[in-house]
């Protein structure tokens, strides 16, 4: 749940500040979640 806030509070702020890092962090991290959960990241882009 804590990773969750930090993901909403930094996507906030990635319009007052230069967040490029910390976007590149968000994005390793959720690739990690969903690989260690199975989910496809491109198969809920085909989804919606």
């Amino acid at each position: 749940m804590a990773m969750l806030d930090i993901a909403i509070n930094l996507e906030f702020e990635k319009t007052n500040n230069d967040t490029e890092p910390y976007d590149n962090i968000l994005t390793k991290i959720t690739t990690e979640i969903e690989d260690a959960l199975g989910v496809n990241s491109v198969d809920h882009e085909k989804r919606k």
